[in-house]
Formats: structure tokens, sequence, C-alpha cells
């Protein structure tokens, strides 16, 4: 008589390893649709580069879990690293409120003497779950000298809508977006 034991530790051995969830990408939102104003013409912005803080530059989407403890999902992570979807979702963000203005990611190849460029510091973007997230960055504009024309600074408060993983990407969707419109208000006003 066979004995069925090893065939039954093998068939359990496949099932478990077929079980692993799934892991998810997810991208920072951008704003649908065209811009609501007329056209501004003016030099083209490069955005770029945009730094983040350095807990934060790993693939998992991360929050806060009080003081000092960050929890990382390792089940949901960005598409690509934080630092492209910040720089992918200002420019999306700035080319709704600036149209016509031709924003671009940096690098790129643009002739420097045509374009303004904006650099972006972000030293503090906290999302906290059930509770006040908060994004705190210095920006640059520069004109095709390289000096200074503009210097800001932007602060954001989000509040998260729901507890999950959709709403930890909404919030920081939400800060971003709030930079992007102290970053155009300056462009503006330059």
């Amino acid at each position: 008589m066979r004995s069925v034991g090893p065939m039954l530790v093998c068939g359990l051995l496949l099932v478990a390893c077929g079980g692993s969830p799934a892991v998810h990408y997810h991208a920072l939102p951008t704003p649908d649709g065209e811009a609501g104003r007329p056209a501004s013409l003016g030099a083209p912005i490069v955005v770029g580069p945009v730094r983040v803080p350095a807990f934060l530059s790993r693939p998992y989407i991360a929050w806060r879990a009080g003081d000092s403890r960050l929890d990382y999902d390792e089940l949901h992570r960005w598409g690509s690293s934080l630092e492209e979807e910040v720089l992918r979702a200002l420019v999306e963000h700035l080319a709704h409120r600036l149209p016509g203005r031709g924003v671009l990611a940096w690098p790129t190849q643009v002739p420097a003497e045509r374009a303004l460029r904006v650099a972006v510091d972000i030293d503090r973007l906290d999302v906290v779950r059930g509770g006040a997230s908060r994004l705190r960055a210095h920006f640059v504009v520069r004109g095709a000298d390289e000096k200074p024309l503009r210097v800001g600074a932007a602060t954001a408060e989000a509040t998260m809508g729901g507890g999950g993983p959709a709403a930890v990407v909404a919030t920081y969707g939400a800060l971003v977006e709030a930079l992007a419109a102290d970053i155009a208000a300056q462009v503006e006003g330059r």
C-alpha cells in the first residue's frame, strides 16, 4: 500500500506558494481634463529636481503612526520612486494651472536660455491616518542665468478620508496639489 503523505505534503506546498498576496502599485493623482483658464503664454517651465525626505525614498507607501513611528505597506508600492511620482504630479498640476507655459520635467532638452527652472526640496511630507497630514517645502524659481527670481516656501495640510491605501495615496496627492498651487502663484507673480 502506498503512502499518500508525501503527495499530500507536496500538494499543500503548491497551494501555499500560489496563495501569496498580490502587490499593488500606485501613482499620485493628477488633474483630469483641460485647464479652465485662457493661455498665459510665457517662458517654458522646467520642474526639478525634486527631493523628498530620505525615509520616504523606498518603494513602499508609508504613513506616520505616531510622532516617531512609520508604517510601510509592503503590498502597496509606488509605481516609480516617490520623488519621480511627486515630480510627475507637480508637472501635471502646474501645466493645468499655467496653460500655455509648456511645463516639463527636469532634465529636459529645452534650451536653458528660454526656460524658468523650479527646484523643489520637500523637507516634511507626513501622511497620518486619522489625523492632520502635512507638507512643508522650499522652492526656487530660477531664470536662464540661474539667478533666483523667486524663493518660496509652502505648507499644506490635508485630512485623510478613509483608512486604506487609496486614502493614503489620495492624501499624498492633495498635499502635492497644494504645493503646485503655491508654486504656480509664485511663477505667475514674477
